[in-house]
Formats: C-alpha cells, sequence, structure tokens
C-alpha cells in the first residue's frame, strides 16, 4: 500500500478527531455560559423581587401614616407625597414653590440651603388647623418635608391650661371658707357657742365642695391615660342613676329636671367614665340655668 493514502487517510482521521474534541470544548463551555447566565437572571430575579417587595412596604409604610411625607428633589420637584399630604394640605403640590402655607414653603427652603434640620407652627384651612413641618435635607441636594396636625394637640393644652386656672380659683374659696369658718368656730366656742352648729355646718358644705374639686382633678389625671372599655353598658340605666342623683340639688337651685332615658341596645364601654360624662353634663346644666327654668336630660 502506498505510503501517502494511508498519510493522507490519517491526516483525515486526526482533523476529524481535533475537530469532535473542539466541538466537545464549545458545547461545554456553551453548557457553562448557559449555566451563568441561568444563575445571573436568577440573581437578578430575586434582586427585583426584593426590590418590589421593599417599594410594596416603603409604599404600605407611607400610605397608612397620619403624617404627611414630601420628598422635593435638587430642582424643587416633587418625588414623592403620600396620601396624608392632601388631607393636610387640601392638595398634593408639584413642587416647593408651589407649596402652601408659605410657612411651610419657606420652611422647606430653608432646609435645602442650610442643609439643617428644622421646624415650624403654621396655621391653615377655615376652620384653622394647627400643622407642624419638620424639614430634613437629604442626599444629592432633596429635601424631606414631614407635616403633622397638632390641633387637636394644641386644643388639649388650652383645656389642661384652662381647667388649671379654673380649679386653682376654685380651690381658692372653699378653702377661704374653711379657713374663715374654723377661726370663727374657734373664738365663738368661748363667746357664742350658738353660732357653731351654723358654721360648723358651713365648714361641712365647703369641705365636701373641696372634695369634689380634688376628685374632678384626679378624674382629669386618669382619664389622660385613657379608659379601660371592657364593660357592655346600659347608657339608659346610666342616664336615669345620675339624674336621680341631681333631683335635690335641682330642686335646691330652683330648677325643674325630667330625665327621659328610653332603652337603647348596649355598648362596650366604660360604665364610671361614661357615668362621670353625664354627670358633668346635667351638674352643669343645673349650675347654669336661672331658678325656675327646667333642664331636661
Amino acid at each position: 500500500m502506498d505510503a501517502v493514502p494511508i498519510l493522507v487517510a490519517l491526516g483525515g482521521v486526526l482533523i476529524g478527531v481535533a475537530s469532535l474534541a473542539l466541538l466537545r470544548r464549545e458545547r461545554a463551555r456553551a453548557r457553562t455560559e448557559a449555566r451563568e447566565r441561568a444563575r445571573r437572571e436568577d440573581e437578578f430575579g430575586r434582586e427585583r423581587a426584593a426590590a418590589d417587595d421593599a417599594r410594596r412596604s416603603a409604599d404600605l409604610v407611607l400610605s397608612s401614616m397620619e403624617d404627611g411625607v414630601l420628598l422635593f428633589g435638587p430642582n424643587g420637584g416633587t418625588r414623592l407625597a403620600n396620601p396624608a399630604v392632601e388631607a393636610h394640605l387640601g392638595v398634593r403640590p408639584a413642587s416647593i414653590e408651589a407649596l402652601l402655607p408659605l410657612g411651610l414653603r419657606h420652611l422647606a427652603e430653608r432646609a435645602a440651603t442650610t442643609q439643617a434640620v428644622l421646624a415650624v407652627e403654621v396655621e391653615t384651612g377655615s376652620p384653622a388647623r394647627t400643622l407642624r413641618g419638620f424639614a430634613a435635607p437629604a442626599r444629592e441636594g432633596s429635601v424631606v418635608l414631614v407635616i403633622r396636625d397638632i390641633t387637636e394637640t394644641r386644643r388639649l393644652d388650652r383645656v389642661r391650661r384652662d381647667f388649671v386656672a379654673n380649679a386653682s380659683h376654685e380651690l381658692k374659696t372653699p378653702a377661704a371658707s374653711i379657713q374663715a369658718a374654723a377661726e370663727t368656730i374657734r373664738t365663738a366656742a368661748a363667746e357664742d357657742p350658738s353660732v357653731i352648729p351654723r358654721f360648723a355646718s358651713q365648714l361641712e358644705r365647703e369641705a365636701a365642695r373641696l372634695s369634689r374639686i380634688v376628685s374632678d382633678l384626679l378624674d382629669l389625671s386618669r382619664l389622660e391615660s385613657g379608659s379601660v372599655l371592657d364593660e357592655t353598658v346600659a347608657l339608659d340605666a346610666i342616664v336615669r342613676d345620675e339624674g336621680e342623683r341631681f333631683e335635690e340639688p335641682a330642686a335646691e337651685a330652683g330648677v325643674g329636671l325630667s330625665v327621659a332615658a328610653a332603652a337603647v341596645p348596649r355598648v362596650r364601654g366604660s360604665a364610671r367614665d361614661l357615668a362621670l360624662l353625664v354627670r358633668n353634663l346635667v351638674d352643669n346644666a343645673i349650675r347654669y340655668t336661672a331658678p325656675g327654668g327646667k333642664v331636661q336630660v
């Protein structure tokens, strides 16, 4: 056999073997690349799902907040505003320039320029509401503005101050009367014993009045910590019971008192605090009704 054909045949076999090895390497590389691509896609999918979850969680938190939250970008445009913003301001401002009241706009602008955390209180709307704004610089020249409605807080502060002032004034009167009656009794014990019962009766009345004022102060302190609403309460029974308490005081004041308390479904609440509520209403009604007038409960 000639050598040339043998060499040609051998060369063809070698080329075939090399081609097969190359093909196998290409296939292996392709499989590796496919696995790597699948791994990257899977990782990207997990990262995207985590980002979506984080975004949904942030949206849920922001949408459930009572405070309004605004994020202004470096150019002053609004990047984010939760639903509470519109509840407080009546509108979703498109930028810092569109932000009202002016006190909040100036607050956000100062926070952007001074890079400081600032706060301000403003009044807006009719009836007037008090808003407190907190502005803080964020990254890349952005500004975060948080808006809180403190109208009720301010009202309660005023009520508390007025109550303390009135209670202090009310405490002075019975305290002075008790002191005067005690001094009179001490003097009369030797000079005119016949007046002792009258001043002792006055002393008793003023002491009871003083006790009621102190009780009101204690009730206020207790109510500030909240009521325990763990009872099933019959409102009609409470109204009837409290109305009966005031039959004698109403008669002494010359005021007619009538109570109409039809049966109503029971409610969950605090019988003690609801009784206190009715008691204060009826007491004030009798106290500020002229003799000959009538109080209807």
